[in-house]
Order: structure tokens, then sequence, then C-alpha cells
């Protein structure tokens, strides 16, 4: 990894990674130096009671020195409820202004009472939305404040291990990658793909079941298998024995995760034994540092955190902005401006001799400075005559789309189709049949039908009060 001297500088010296879960806390304290980060401190403390955590967290904090100049925790990732959200929407700030009411079908409880993040959209224009209830975010901001600490960030346990992986093997690979959490009597898998979170799930701590849920992955993204999987978690005695487990039933090579060995550090031998319980505090921490595309943090609406200063970053931000500023008033302004005029100069001349072309009746009546104008009007006027013909053949594709559509569908009779939309070239269909087979068939009829691309499965689930499979598909055609 390239290391640039003046982003390290104006990061943060120390920042602290902190989970905060029933049964005990983890934290790491990474030193940001020239040479990059470097795990400073590594603590974890087992808290039987859960009405000591506060007095416990104090105390740690205390007698182990850690710095609050940067602070981030986590909720467990079972707090959150998890979507994947179509839009046709690549740019986070677009998405930040609506995603929260895509949400709101999916939620428990009223949106006013959900804080709703992403993350990076993909290509496909999955967007991975997480959203979790206030109530709960504020009842760990005051567990914490209590112990007289106020975190920068929350996010959630597994978005820190996503963070860590991408900053220690974040190089593309052609196959997916699986990353399995054992957080207590669940196994939450992520599974990473170019760089992206493309698929996550909390499971039942069992082998089948994950193996299940790998079959599942490979219908929603046709092509592609997972190759590898990082097994970490809570640190129990036979973690090389589920590992071994989970290599037999899924038929994927597995690997104990032990990310500390991959990272410069201060500590001594011992802190291998707690490795895998300190994986999220390290996610956390590095994540802070080198964030992923697109960072989730829950500390919104409400709950952002009071502003403080950094004066180095401040400084160093405010000089080098009036030095560029001074820069681009004493060099740069009136070479740019005479540039300018030029250049519409004679673009105007251009516009006028397209006019002059086009539209030679109405050459003489041009008024000087308002071609663009003009221009625009008579091309309007001229294009108003053949509005009726261009709707009358966008009416006629939709009817041939639906028309062919019917005939695939039809060729099984197992398949019933409740609803389908067309909007432009986009078309959703939600269906139910008798199996998982039957939508294999549907999606291999539609692939050989040639007149759509982008044929992506949004769901497919057993629904056992009636005895049926749900399915949507999401097509675009060409």
């Amino acid at each position: 990894m390239t290391i640039n001297p003046l982003k390290e500088f104006l990061k943060p010296k120390y920042v602290v990674g902190l989970q905060v879960k029933a049964g005990g806390i983890g934290a790491v304290q990474i030193y940001v130096g020239l040479k990059g980060p470097e795990i400073d401190k590594a603590v974890f403390i087992e808290v039987s009671d859960p009405e000591r955590l506060q007095e416990e967290l104090a105390r740690l904090f205390q007698e182990q020195g850690f710095k609050k100049e940067m602070i981030v925790t986590s909720l467990p990732s079972s707090k959150a409820l998890i979507r994947e959200i179509s839009l046709p929407l690549s740019q986070p700030k677009k998405v930040e202004k609506i995603i929260k009411y895509q949400m709101e079908p999916y939620l428990p409880c009223p949106v006013e009472e959900v804080l709703v993040d992403f993350l990076q959209p993909g290509a496909d224009g999955g967007i991975l939305t997480f959203g979790v209830e206030k109530k709960d975010l504020a009842e760990h901001l005051a567990l914490l404040a209590g112990a007289g600490i106020e975190p920068d960030a929350v996010t959630l346990d597994d978005i820190g291990l996503f963070s860590l992986y991408l900053f220690k093997h974040g190089e593309k690979t052609e196959a997916p990658v699986a990353i399995v959490n054992q957080d207590g009597e669940n196994l939450v898998l992520q599974i990473i793909h170019q760089r992206r979170l493309d698929f996550i799930r909390i499971l039942p701590d069992s082998a089948e079941q994950l193996a299940e849920t790998f079959r599942f992955y490979r219908m929603k993204r046709p092509g592609l298998s997972v190759g590898e999987i990082y097994l970490t978690g809570n640190g129990s005695t036979g973690v090389h024995e589920k590992a071994q487990d989970l290599e037999s039933k899924t038929a994927v090579k597995t690997m104990v995760w032990r990310p500390f060995d991959e990272m410069r550090d201060r500590l001594d031998k011992t802190i291998s034994l707690l490795q895998p319980k300190l994986g999220v505090p390290l996610g956390l921490a590095v994540g802070a540092i080198y964030p992923p595309e697109k960072p989730l943090n829950l500390r919104r609406e409400e709950f952002i955190p009071k502003t403080y200063l950094n004066l180095r970053k401040m400084f160093l931000s405010m000089g080098a902005g009036l030095l560029l500023l001074a820069v681009l008033l004493t060099v740069n302004v009136y070479q740019k401006a005479y540039y300018q005029e030029r250049q519409y100069s004679r673009l105007q001349a251009q516009i006028r001799q397209v006019f002059a072309e086009a539209f030679p009746e109405a050459a003489q009546r041009m008024v000087r400075g308002q071609e663009v104008a003009q221009l625009e009007q008579k091309i309007a006027e001229e294009m108003s005559q053949y509005q009726g013909l261009e709707e009358a053949a966008g009416r006629e594709k939709i009817l041939d789309v639906l028309l062919s559509l019917s005939r695939i569908i039809s060729e099984d009779p197992d398949v019933q189709i409740e609803n389908a939309s067309v909007e432009g070239k986009d078309i959703r269909l939600d269906g139910r049949t008798s199996s998982f087979e039957a939508v294999d068939r549907l999606t291999g009829r539609l692939t050989k039908a040639g007149q759509f691309k982008n044929i992506k499965l949004v769901g497919a689930r057993m629904d056992k009060k009636d005895n049926a499979v749900t399915f949507s598909f999401a097509l675009e055609r060409n």
C-alpha cells in the first residue's frame, strides 16, 4: 500500500476501535505514523455481569491509558435490519436523500424511529442498506457516556471486519471471498467481490445452513462461487475444528483469520490468544483511518457528535486553501477569463453558422447574443411535429415486450405472475411457482429469448404457508 506522508500527518495519531457487548469488552488502539498504522494496544476483558459493563469500561480506559483522540464503536450486526434496495442511482449524495424512505416498507416501526445508512451502490444498482432503531443507538451511547467516552462514529461489528479485509486483502479477485464471523449462537456471513460487500446474512451456527446460503448466492449471482472462507469470531478453543467442519460441508477452502499477524504492532506474543476476539475492534480502528469507498456511520440526525476542533488539521487545511486561492487569483484568473472569452466568441460564430444552414429562412431574423435560445426554440418547433410518432412507437415497443413475456411465461403452467411493470427499459416481474427449479427454468428462458439484458433474480423464497416459491425478477430490455 502506497502511503501519502501529508495525508498520514492529517490523520489522527491515535485511533481506538471499541467493541462493547454482552460478555466482554474489546479495544484496539492504533498509532498512525509516517510508516502507516501500527497496533499500539490491544485488550480484551470478560464481563459476566451486564450491570458492571460501564464500570469495567471506565476502568479499562483509565488503567490501560487508551487515548480519546478518535474512538469508533459498533453495534452487533443482529441489531440491524439489512436489505438490498435497487435504485437507478450511483452517486451516494443523491442516494442519501431518498434511501431512508425507500427502506420504509421493510421497517417494523415508524421510519422516524430508525437510522438508515448504506454502502457504496453497485454497478447493477443494488444498494446494501442498514436500518437500526434509534433507541438501540441511544442506549449504546448512554452506556459509553457513563464511562466518559464519546465515540466519533458508530457502525456495525461486521462492517469493521469488512473494512479490515479491504485494508489487508483489498486487491480485486475473480472469485468472491467470504468472511464468517462467529457471533454467539449465530454466524454472520459476508461475501466480498471486487472490493464490494456483495452479500450479507445472519445465520444459525450451522455448517449446513452456511452451505445452503452459498447455494442461494450462486443462484443470485450465476457464474460466481465463493473461493475462500475467512473464519473469525468469538475465539472458542475449537476454532480450527470449526474451520475443518465448514470446509468439509461447503467444499470451500476455509482458514482461521489472524489479522494481527498481518500488521505491525508493539505487542507481546500473548496477543496471539486474543486475535479471534479482537478482530472487530481492529477493523473499527483501521476502517476509521482507511474507510471503504462509502463508510457506514450510524451517528446521524440527532446523534451527530458535538463539533470539536482539531487545530492541526484546521490550520493546515486553512493554510493550504489560502495558498491555493492566492495562486489562482494572481496567476490564473485573468488568463482563464481571456481564453473563455475567445472560446465564447468561437462558439457563437459556430452556432450562427449552424442556424443559418439548418433554418435559412429564419437566419436573417437572428438576434446577436440570443443565438442559443433562438436555436433551441426552432428545434423545439420542429420536434413537436413528430411527438405523436415517437409516442406511438414507444407504445408499440412496450406491447411487443409484454407479448414476448407472455409467451415465455406461458411455457411453464406452474409459473404464475402476480405483478408486471414496465418503466422505460426496466421491467419488474413478481410471481410464484411450485419450486426453485421452476425459477431456474424461467431464468433460462428469459436469457435464451435474447430480448433482455441484466436479468437479475432479486429474491426467491419458500412460502411455507402456501407451499410455494415466491420470486422477483428485475430485467432490462435491449
